[in-house]
């Protein structure tokens, strides 16, 4: 694939990348350890992440290694990546004793590889959001000792939306330290889709970021916490796509309009979009729909569904030059609390 290297002023910024340490802590309950992640090195050399004795994704040094990153980055036309947890690493379904361990394991992995390339690396973090009083003084420690801009979280913690008040001490905390919000899809149930476990991020992930983000409107996480940035993983998933139900359901039933405080199509407008969604013309779609100045590039690196180039999807998606350039990096500042 030949790499788009039409540069943007300043630099691309990319927000969606993730980052798997290239080894574990013990489990701190050595009884429970059918979900705790310990890395092996296979006999052909690949490294194999499992929880417990169940193989769960083989991956490349580029998932922790600096170096391997920035030499990607470099061919691609990428000058900062936004560095946040594999999903899986956030642990909601352990004993919170174990998340503790395991967030501020990777927390200080992300934290030492943006030490290692501050130039070129932004930090995101994960917490113990199952329990929302330890993830409140992990908020802290994100902030003060590991120095991340911001935080990763899932569609859902344990079951339980987003939306919800037992979160507000949380949301609270992540406004009062200034840092940036993640939501990335995770744990979709799965038992009506076919066809092989990438389905699963096919399909399960864009329902997911719809109830993902509607359980945050209709939680009035926004009104509550109005100075939030909140970016939606995967172009929000389906959730942009349904805004027209959303608005008429608005506009005919007193009992949504009690639910939902704005206009949904406004609230819609409130909240960043990364630009994962592998189409010209859905990414137009995007752009009318949430405006220009809310969608920042998103590539999932390094995993398989990957933009390989996003460079290349913007430019050949979009002929404005000021667009273009807020979409990939003016954007991203904007989201990132940096201007």
């Amino acid at each position: 694939m030949n790499i788009m290297k039409n540069p943007i002023p300043g630099g691309v910024i990319d927000i969606h990348t993730h980052v798997v340490p290239g080894k574990f802590p013990g489990n701190p309950i050595a009884k429970n350890s059918q979900k705790w992640p310990c890395m092996q090195c296979t006999a052909a050399g690949h490294h194999v992440i499992y929880y417990g004795d169940q193989p769960f994704r083989t991956l490349e040094p580029n998932s922790w290694d600096p170096a391997a990153r920035l030499d990607e980055m470099d061919a691609r036309n990428i000058a900062r990546q936004v560095l946040s947890p594999m999903p899986e690493m956030f642990g909601y379904w352990l004993d919170p004793r174990q998340t503790t361990v395991l967030a501020d394991h990777v927390n200080g992995v992300i934290a030492k590889m943006v030490a290692e390339a501050p130039n070129r690396f932004t930090g995101f973090g994960t917490v113990t959001l199952q329990e929302p009083a330890l993830a409140v003084r992990e908020v802290e420690r994100i902030a003060r000792v590991h120095a991340l801009r911001g935080i990763e979280i899932g569609s859902h913690i344990a079951g339980v939306p987003i939306g919800d008040r037992r979160f507000d001490e949380f949301y609270a905390a992540v406004e009062e330290y200034d840092l940036s919000l993640f939501i990335h899809a995770v744990h979709p149930p799965t038992d009506r889709i076919v066809g092989p476990p990438l389905m699963e991020a096919l399909i399960a992930f864009p329902q997911e970021l719809a109830l993902a983000a509607t359980s945050l409107m209709v939680g009035q996480v926004l009104e509550r916490h109005p100075r939030l940035r909140i970016c939606l993983s995967h172009g929000g998933g389906s959730f942009p796509w349904i805004a027209g139900r959303l608005k008429n359901g608005w506009s005919v039933s007193a009992e949504v309009r009690g639910a939902i405080s704005v206009d949904p199509q406004e609230w819609m407008r409130k909240v960043w979009y990364d630009s994962l969604v592998y189409d010209s013309i859905v990414l137009n779609g995007l752009i009318e729909l949430v405006g220009d100045d809310k969608i920042v590039i998103g590539t999932d690196y390094p995993f398989l569904i990957q933009e390989i180039d996003p460079v290349g999807f913007i430019s050949a998606a979009i002929s404005n030059e000021s667009v273009k350039t807020r979409l990939c990096r003016t954007n991203a500042l904007s989201y990132l609390g940096v201007t």
